[in-house]
């Protein structure tokens, strides 16, 4: 069973567990070194 919580001040609920994806936005975003992302 997946557990959810709901931000503050909001109507909104999200798993607990979430992907970092900054990195996956390609170069515009700083780019990344493709050892350091595995």
């Amino acid at each position: 069973m997946m557990d959810f919580v709901r931000i503050s001040r909001t109507e909104i609920e999200t798993s607990r567990i979430a992907l970092g994806t900054w990195a996956i936005g390609g170069w515009m975003w700083g780019g990344t070194e493709e050892q350091q992302a595995v």
